[in-house]
């Protein structure tokens, strides 16, 4: 049972509809679905077992042509080689990756709260300034990505293992691989100021408003399982947001012949416009660990150029040490085409270790669009209407750049390399009757 109470109240100060205070508190509970439980079990034997063949963990793959139009198609299997179970359940000689949820799992808490205040500056139109929070507790760990289907982090590793044991993934458990665990933990927090302005006339309306905002978690995938130390923006974050929407009604010569008087009226010319800061990303590398061994080739004493998994753990997401030059940079488009900065300018960590790189510190490009739309609405008959409808979305044929590529070892790294939708137009032809 979840207790979930919430309030809200509004106040008319003067008693004459001119300034109102709104506001309200409500707590709201989450459970992780169904198919994400399923999605984090369903590798789990018994069933199929799925070796991770990493760097001399098991029984490499076998490489050949099917045989067969019918299932399972006469793919050559690997031998399988575990002789018996270990004292802490695996496999030996194999190690199965498998998933697990926390026995003792709660339902993550949010709290959320408002408060608004409203002022007729004039006759249909309103003018306010608000604050919005929430703050959220005993989230999943892992359960932040955008689109995932299962939640967890892989709890079965540990800093220096490949250094440790000649880069062979041992693992703190012998018997399995990748152990991906969700359990509650990381929190969220959300604050943000917003002003607005609405206008409602007779022939149309307008909305305008900006948001100041910003929007925390330590709920992603990380380099290492320590997640409460990535505290940090939001992969969402967006701190500054203007949106505009307004439509109006032509009112049309009324007063004229028929012709004129249905060429002229119907017309609904609207607009839509956002303006919103850029988005974060980290620099990280998914190179794998590239060991440099010592003459007898029996010890791990450094790595080569370009390695990875500067940690060693065998979880290949790992982030460098901070650029000497700081976590500002350019925000022309020029620089975010040409490249900000250069693999070189990001230090490789100690042996061992995870590099010192805040999560989330740097910005992508901004967005910035205008959509317009002219619709013309008449009727042929009494019981029949036409409407045409003129859409140009991303009128103004701004380039959005589509973030930027943070993964040291690419060559696009440090460039934005997409785009999203440029200018296109649509039209459009509606019948009602």
């Amino acid at each position: 049972m979840a207790f979930s109470p919430r309030a809200g109240f509004a106040w008319d100060t003067t008693g004459k509809g001119k300034w109102v205070v709104r506001g309200g508190f409500g707590i709201f509970h989450d459970w992780i679905d169904l198919g994400n439980d399923e999605n984090g079990l369903k590798g789990n034997p018994p069933g199929w077992v799925l070796p991770t063949f990493l760097r001399g963990t098991t029984t490499p793959p076998v490489f050949g042509e099917g045989t067969s139009n019918t299932y399972p198609f006469g793919f050559p299997y690997p031998p399988f080689t575990a002789t018996g179970l270990t004292d802490h359940g695996g496999l030996v000689g194999e190690q199965p990756s498998v998933g697990g949820i926390d026995p003792n799992l709660t339902s993550p808490s949010t709290y959320n709260y408002t408060v608004t205040l409203e002022h007729e500056l004039k006759q249909h139109l309103v003018a306010s300034v608000g604050y919005s929070g929430s703050h959220s507790i005993n989230l999943i760990t892992g359960g932040g990505q955008v689109s995932a289907t299962s939640y967890g982090t892989d709890i079965n590793r540990f800093a220096g293992d490949l250094i440790e044991n000649d880069n062979v993934l041992t693992r703190l458990n012998h018997g399995f691989g990748s152990i991906t665990y969700a359990q509650n933990g990381p929190k969220a927090t959300y604050n943000a100021l917003i002003v607005a302005l609405q206008g409602r006339f007779p022939r149309g309306f307008v909305n305008a408003s900006y948001t100041r905002s910003s929007s925390y978690d330590d709920t992603q995938i990380y380099p290492t399982t320590a997640f409460s130390q990535y505290w940090s923006p939001s992969n969402w974050d967006a701190p500054n947001r203007f949106a505009f929407t307004a439509a109006y009604t032509i009112p049309g010569l009324t007063n004229t012949s028929g012709f004129l008087r249905h060429l002229t009226s119907g017309w609904e010319p609207s607009a839509t416009s956002i303006l919103q800061s850029g988005l974060p990303y980290a620099v990280y590398t998914n190179a794998p660990f590239e060991p440099i061994f010592n003459a007898a080739g029996t010890q791990v004493i450094g790595m080569q150029p370009g390695s990875g998994d500067y940690n060693a753990d065998g979880f290949d997401y790992d982030f460098p040490n901070a650029p000497t030059a700081g976590y500002k940079t350019s925000t022309s488009r020029s620089a975010y085409l040409n490249g900000l900065f250069t693999a070189s300018d990001f230090p490789v960590p100690a042996m061992g270790t995870e590099g010192n790189e805040l999560a989330n510190a740097f910005r992508g490009p901004g967005f910035a669009e205008t959509d317009f739309a002219l619709l013309k609405n008449d009727r042929i008959t009494e019981r029949l209407g036409l409407q045409l409808r003129f859409e140009f979305y991303n009128i103004f044929n701004r380039p959005n750049l589509n973030g930027v590529d943070s993964n040291l070892p690419d060559a696009s790294f440090g460039r934005s390399v997409a785009q999203y939708n440029p200018r296109w137009i649509q039209f459009g032809i509606k019948l009602t009757f």
